[in-house]
């Protein structure tokens, strides 16, 4: 009995032996594995910020970039309670609407140039050169990056604006009301050039704001002192005053002062353009002069027509029983108690004399008029036939 447990407790000394030398050998591969992953992962850690975009974006901390920027000077603005340029930039750089693009143009085999942006704005170009580099996990390249030289780009601060708005309107930059002296000019409504040309349309005022350090609070109210909508694109605002835009022509006649008649000088202008009026040059002395201003562009056409070759090379024919069909004057614009378009759509029927054929002449455009002198001229008109 007692050779029985002797040799039990024998082979059970052996086992705890294996166990315990497994047990150490599994803790030592644990451990190993546990400083590779620590290694690898402090590796990556390493490139990632090692990286210039990241060393870009933690470069407050950086010496050079603090002594540069403690010397930004940017002219006091009245608008900016806090005039703290440094504080200013630096706070920027924590938003996420930073942008960093590598500068090719400006970067050579030492130096790495990037361009460093608030949305579209450009604030400075950022030159880097390589501190120390080496290899990690023997895949990484890391380079540990320096700030070698920053050029900022501040010439008209860290915000700017072009404020593009109807000469009635009134802006105001965090509640100060701006005035004349940032009026960099005066406007019309470039897309009513002919009108213009004659009359004020819609006057704009053109402000020019620059040199502000923090960003603004920017309120643009109309003619009854309500606040306006708007977006700013790059930098620039810009607000039309609205037209009336009425859908009607009988809506629209309140607002056309006299008897006017839209279509009837609509049909008066398509038969001169095919030679269906009579009297001196073709009818313009007598029915389309009087609708032109002297010298504009609507008299040097008409007139160009009434007597160049063109018109004599219109095809022979006579106007159908009715003439007109189809007719339709519609979605009237009123610019000013002075100024209004109309569409105006119609078919002309002419029966050819050579083939007896029908000839169907459409028109569909646009009539700009303005009232000048009594009595309103034709001044300009925009073929809309493209667009159906």
């Amino acid at each position: 009995m007692a050779k029985f447990f002797k040799k039990s407790f024998k082979k059970f000394k052996k086992k705890s032996l294996y166990s315990k030398s497994l047990l150490i050998f599994i803790f030592i591969l644990i451990i190993l594995f546990i400083l590779c992953l620590s290694y690898v992962y402090n590796s990556l850690v390493s490139y990632e910020n090692n990286m210039p975009e990241n060393y870009i974006k933690n470069i407050t901390n950086n010496k050079t970039f603090n002594n540069e920027v403690s010397k930004v000077k940017i002219p006091e603005s009245e608008f900016d309670k806090d005039n703290n340029v440094e504080k200013a930039i630096k706070s920027l750089l924590k938003s996420d609407k930073i942008v960093i693009k590598e500068n090719k143009k400006g970067s050579t085999d030492k130096i790495s140039a990037y361009d460093i942006y608030y949305e579209k704005v450009l604030l400075f170009t950022a030159n880097l050169k390589i501190k120390k580099s080496y290899t990690k996990i023997g895949l990484l390249k890391i380079n540990e990056y320096d700030l070698d030289s920053i050029k900022f780009n501040l010439d008209k601060g860290l915000y700017n604006y072009e404020i593009s708005i109807p000469e009635s309107y009134k802006l105001f930059i965090n509640n100060t009301e701006v005035n004349s002296k940032y009026v960099q000019s005066n406007s019309d409504d470039k897309s009513l050039s002919e009108l213009t040309t004659y009359i004020k349309v819609n006057p704009m005022k053109v402000y020019a704001i620059e040199n502000l350090i923090n960003e603004p609070r920017i309120v643009i109210k109309d003619d009854q002192g309500k606040e306006v909508e708007f977006e700013i694109k790059d930098n620039k605002i810009e607000i039309k005053k609205e037209y009336k835009e009425i859908a009607k022509y009988e809506d629209a006649k309140q607002y056309i002062k006299g008897n006017f008649d839209v279509l009837s000088f609509a049909e008066t202008w398509s038969k001169f353009l095919t030679r269906d009026l009579t009297g001196v040059r073709h009818g313009f002395d007598q029915y389309i002069s009087p609708y032109l201003i002297p010298d504009s562009k609507m008299y040097k056409v008409a007139y160009g027509w009434a007597t160049g070759v063109d018109i004599t090379f219109t095809s022979a024919h006579r106007l159908k029983n009715p003439p007109f069909v189809n007719e339709k004057v519609e979605n009237c614009v009123i610019y000013n108690e002075d100024a209004f378009s109309c569409e105006v759509s119609l078919e002309k029927h002419m029966l050819l004399t050579r083939s007896g054929e029908t000839k169907i002449d459409n028109m569909h455009d646009r009539f700009f008029f303005i009232y000048k002198n009594g009595s309103y001229k034709f001044v300009d008109n925009i073929s809309l036939n493209e667009e159906e």
